[in-house]
């Protein structure tokens, strides 16, 4: 596959209801918005957007609308050729594309999620697989919306987000993709663990400035939209990217 031209995408502009202040209300990010008394700019408002719809769908949601692949077509179109060509998986945040992942992959499927009834959930939407398909909840502590950490970062707790990968045979894994917490520490970490031609998904990477650096450590081969499929970076060592992974490790983006 040729890799493609790297490109900047922009999601679209939602307007969708959430609940802010104990009632729902319409919030238009196309003209801006408030929250609370706080006016905001776009780009802030498609965070809090997507920060509070993941609040709302985890708790209301069932299990099969949740497990539904949030890309665009043509990034899922990408997630799919390379899931369906894997022998074994692992996976940085449950959602959708764990779904995707366990009809896809024929062999073993491992993901992680910080949120143990998001794991339940999903969890239950799984079909029976003659492949392992294991879904685990790690602990790191008290989380918010999307299982962003609220206590001080770069805890040894939370180092048992992006480290998981190294307990589950990850010379094994053929493709991995980052999609929780921890973007880059655990892009880092599945570099580190795993085999030199592996391919690593991070989703949400392009439009997302403060997750280039990734691009020190691992080499894009693909994109497609807002999905970007990495290859450990020739030249780096074991150590280097340790260092980067407890760098990168107090920031739970």
């Amino acid at each position: 596959m040729q890799p493609a031209s790297p490109t900047t995408f922009e999601p679209p502009m939602p307007v969708v209801p959430v609940r802010a202040d104990g009632r729902f209300v319409l919030l238009d990010v196309g003209y801006g918005l408030e929250t609370g008394a706080t006016p905001v700019r776009a780009q802030e408002a498609r965070a809090c957007l997507c920060a509070r719809s993941a609040a709302f769908l985890r708790s209301h949601e069932m299990p099969e609308a949740s497990m539904q692949l949030r890309m665009s077509e043509a990034e899922k179109a990408a997630f799919r050729s390379f899931a369906s060509r894997a022998g074994s998986y692992f996976e940085f945040g449950i959602g959708g594309s764990t779904y995707a992942a366990a009809e896809l992959v024929k062999g073993r499927v491992v993901a992680i999620d910080s949120d143990p009834e998001w794991v339940d959930k999903a969890r239950n939407a799984l079909s029976p697989s003659a492949y392992e398909r294991t879904l685990l909840r790690v602990d790191i502590g008290p989380t918010r919306e999307w299982g962003y950490p609220t206590g001080g970062l770069g805890s040894e707790q939370h180092g048992r987000y992006f480290n998981a990968i190294a307990e589950h045979q990850p010379q094994d894994f053929d493709f991995c993709l980052v999609d929780g917490r921890f973007r880059i520490a655990c892009l880092i970490a599945a570099l580190r663990s795993t085999r030199s031609d592996t391919v690593v998904a991070f989703h949400d990477y392009r439009c997302r400035p403060h997750y280039h650096p990734a691009e020190q450590f691992g080499r894009v081969i693909y994109e497609a939209e807002d999905i970007s499929f990495f290859v450990r970076r020739p030249g780096l060592s074991n150590a280097e990217l340790d260092r980067a992974k407890m760098k990168y490790g107090k920031d739970a983006r």
